[in-house]
């Protein structure tokens, strides 16, 4: 965790400092559920969130942790502002559309950090057949091997997102 401007950011997870190129875009989420925790770093605590995300007449869910500062509260319906890469919203709206289901994970590799989050590579099964993910991971949440997962899959591609982590 580093501060940066006043707000609290994670630099690096794992062994890796990584950021990837690509296109960057802002999109407004809104706010469905908060949840916060009863802890506090330099004065910010973390808060847990249930987004919902509309782009291009799209729309999906999204779960991320911010730190706010621990006088401030996020209630449903709150809009915030969320930067993400562009191929990967894309990708998030092309799965959301396919089939879904549960899944359990069977493992899990971190390969560094995309903005403030760790970036994972994760195997789920789903009905026998493996699914790969590569999508960033909310650390407050996080995933291990055994957790179920649910996930929006290709059956054609073996590409898959999580939707909804097991601990929420």
């Amino acid at each position: 965790m580093m501060r940066i401007n006043g707000q609290l950011k994670m630099v690096a997870y794992g062994d890796e400092i990584m950021n990837r190129s690509g296109k960057d875009v802002t999109v407004t989420g809104t706010v469905l559920r908060a949840q916060t925790f009863p802890i506090a770093l330099h004065d910010h605590t973390p808060v847990l969130l249930d987004l919902s995300i509309s782009y291009d007449g799209k729309s999906v869910q999204r779960t991320v942790s911010q730190f706010i500062p621990s006088h401030m509260t996020v209630e449903p319906g709150t809009t915030i502002q969320i930067q993400t890469k562009h191929e990967d919203l894309d990708k998030e709206l092309a799965l959301v559309n396919e089939k879904q289901g549960s899944a359990t994970i069977t493992s899990v590799s971190f390969t560094g950090v995309v903005g403030n989050l760790p970036l994972a590579t994760i195997h789920a099964d789903r009905n026998g057949i493996q699914y790969e993910i590569q999508q960033t991971i909310d650390p407050i949440t996080g995933v291990m091997p055994g957790d179920e997962c649910w996930i929006a899959y290709n059956e054609r591609t073996h590409q898959a997102l999580i939707i909804k982590y097991a601990s929420i």
